[in-house]
């Protein structure tokens, strides 16, 4: 019987060699392309990318460089960003960042669509502005992503974004509300936060759902853990969304420059507040719940206020409402259009809690109080509640 020779073996070793340097070749070729693709898209990404923005912001967004790179899909990289205030509310920047990723969809940019699967910015500073009369500069730059009222679909708006993913990292949310506090100083300070949205659309004719959820410090002196999460319908003429929130250990003391008209204020005391937050077609509905531990007032210098309550200390009163532990425990409900609550948040919170403490009151003892001395004190209390947070518009 013949026998086969051994040099089809070596003809198939060299066969599969060449086709391994073969495949090689061809992906170093396809890496030097990638890799000098970028000399020359930038410059035409950067122009695409600058004409799109501008279309939607003007001259009020500065921004540096921009580069794109083709490893991970077609990620963007902005540098020195700036977003002016929007009219009216100062001449500081709104947003300021050193640099921005974004991962996005080059062609839809031709057709005024702005397709990110995701995008991050690292350490910015937000500053966010609202007047008395609830107007907020964040309002003038998503009313630019809104569906335009005279518009029959989306295709019809002047932009649209769809966004995959978002994230802010170790940034810093200043607030400063002229309906809550009258001072110089911020009304709120947010660091190391850290927030996150999935699929957001705007326009959003969709009705497309995006869950978020977010991590923050909450006050400077003594900083302390803030919570969010929760999923909204947003992007479209009215805002839905349901969410939760915990604040822990919040020293109640950092904030009396909230209630500077108030004859008491808070010496020490501690709080963790959950909420429950239920907003349907700009309409919230939400459910509170405030423990506050080891809580002590004291008289604000200069005021005609001895601490008293119908002649006992306040802060006997205060120990009758709390438990054994040295707590105090209440709840309150707060509900109504969020335009209103734009304007009256502070005088919406201080009412309803106002009116828990004393329901607390109606239904408890204080002391050795007798049950009409606790109805009486209980009566006092919300006189002197409504003198100690005297609220000004």
């Amino acid at each position: 019987m013949a026998t086969h020779s051994p040099a089809p073996k070596k003809f198939d070793k060299k066969k599969k060699h060449l086709v391994i340097v073969i495949l090689l070749s061809f992906i170093i070729f396809i890496l030097l392309i990638m890799t000098a693709l970028p000399i020359f898209i930038n410059p035409i990404a950067g122009i695409l990318i600058k004409k799109q923005v501008t279309s939607i912001f003007g001259d009020r967004l500065k921004m540096g460089s921009v580069r794109i790179s083709f490893f991970t899909g077609a990620m963007v990289q902005i540098n020195q960003i700036e977003l002016e205030q929007a009219p009216g509310f100062g001449k500081k920047n709104l947003l300021q960042a050193d640099s921005m990723n974004i991962r996005v969809a080059m062609i839809p940019l031709f057709h005024k669509q702005l397709v990110i699967k995701d995008i991050s910015i690292l350490r910015p500073v937000i500053t966010v502005i609202q007047y008395q009369n609830g107007d907020m500069n964040l309002d003038y730059y998503l009313s630019k992503f809104t569906m335009n009222p005279h518009s029959t679909s989306a295709s019809e708006s002047t932009f649209m974004v769809k966004l995959n993913r978002f994230r802010l990292e170790n940034g810093k949310i200043i607030l400063k509300s002229y309906g809550i506090s009258h001072n110089a100083q911020p009304t709120l300070v947010f660091n190391r936060a850290d927030f996150i949205l999935k699929n957001l659309v705007m326009p959003n004719p969709g009705k497309t759902i995006t869950a978020f959820s977010g991590l923050a410090e909450l006050g400077t002196n003594h900083p302390v853990p803030m919570r969010i999460d929760g999923t909204g319908l947003f992007g479209g003429n009215k805002i839905s969304f349901t969410a939760k929130s915990r604040i822990a250990n919040l020293s109640l003391a950092d904030y009396g420059y909230l209630v500077p008209n108030s004859v008491l204020i808070v010496k020490s005391g501690r709080a963790n507040i959950s909420s429950d937050l239920n907003c349907h077609n700009d309409y919230l509905s939400s459910y509170h719940h405030v423990n506050i531990h080891r809580l002590q007032l004291t008289p604000r210098k200069g005021k005609t206020f001895n601490g008293t309550l119908l002649g006992a200390p306040a802060n006997f009163i205060i120990k009758g409402i709390q438990n054994g532990n040295g707590r105090l425990n209440f709840d309150f409900t707060l509900s109504g259009p969020l335009s209103d609550l734009r304007v009256n948040a502070k005088f919406k919170v201080i009412q309803a809690v106002t009116q828990s403490l004393r329901d607390k009151l109606s239904v408890g003892k204080i002391g050795n109080a007798t049950p009409s001395n606790t109805q009486k004190i209980s009566s006092q209390l919300f006189k002197t509640l409504g003198r100690i947070f005297k609220y000004r518009k």
